[in-house]
């Protein structure tokens, strides 16, 4: 009774999947079709051999379903949009040309639209979009906004990536200038909140996530980095609160946090 149990249990785990499957529309994959017209062989299958061994292969497909549905939806570049800022060099300059080599449709945000870095960039994939975009300027925040939503449409956006950022002279805490501290808590911090303010409803509509990047300098006090370290130890917490609130929208948010690179080009 218990093997009969067991089967029918498993046989419904794997309608449901067969159906879920083919729910997600042209996408899901020909596995799920292959799926629904081998139902009947395989219902038919508990009348010669043993139930729990039927259990068990409808199981096996029921998770190889899933998996090739996710599968699916991470090997479909050309359909994710990716916003990331500060691509004149640096890593956002190296994220943007390799995502665009893969095939995403990346949009670079450039502090100068016609700087060399800009112009290295629309040499290396029609994949990918230079835009002019100064983070603290909420005019150009709201054009790029309007020019991506034109884009991506119903999609949404797959990918947002706050990588502007500045690192001033260095100096003691004494000696920093008010303005200059105020200068990077907005590029550094404040712009980014208002980037994932402004793109969250298109994140939402893609699923999509969001990823910060912070600092070394946010969890380890160094002397003459007190306002470059103030102001990523703001993002880090900004992002771990965000990702606890957009955890229920399926909006994923991670934090990167490097050490010192040279990442400006020779």
């Amino acid at each position: 009774m218990m093997d009969v149990c067991f089967s029918v249990a498993a046989a419904g785990f794997y309608v449901l999947t067969v159906l879920w499957t083919l729910s997600q529309g042209h996408d899901a994959g020909h596995g799920a079709w292959v799926g629904a017209l081998l139902w009947p062989l395989g219902a038919s299958l508990c009348y010669v051999v043993s139930p729990v061994l039927c259990g068990l292969v409808l199981l096996s497909c029921s998770v190889r379903l899933i998996w090739d549905r996710k599968r699916c939806e991470l090997l479909l570049p050309e359909t994710r949009g990716v916003l990331i800022t500060g691509c004149d060099s640096g890593f956002g300059h190296a994220l943007a040309k390799r995502l665009s080599l893969m095939g995403v449709k990346v949009f670079a945000g450039m502090l100068d639209v016609d700087g060399a870095g800009a112009q290295r960039l629309r040499e290396t994939s029609e994949n990918l979009h230079v835009l002019q975009l100064d983070v603290t300027d909420r005019h150009q925040v709201e054009t790029v906004h309007r020019d991506i939503c034109s884009q991506v449409g119903h999609t949404g956006l797959w990918g947002l990536v706050n990588n502007a950022g500045i690192l001033q002279c260095p100096m003691d805490a004494e000696l920093q200038p008010l303005s200059a501290c105020r200068r990077c808590m907005d590029v550094n911090f404040l712009s980014a909140v208002n980037m994932c303010q402004v793109f969250l409803p298109l994140l939402r509509r893609a699923g999509g996530r969001i990823v910060n990047m912070s600092s070394m300098a946010a969890v380890v006090p160094m002397p003459m980095f007190s306002a470059y370290g103030a102001s990523k130890a703001a993002l880090s917490v900004f992002s771990h609160v965000m990702r606890m609130e957009l955890s229920d929208w399926g909006v994923r948010v991670a934090l990167i946090q490097p050490a010192g690179f040279r990442t400006t080009p020779p």
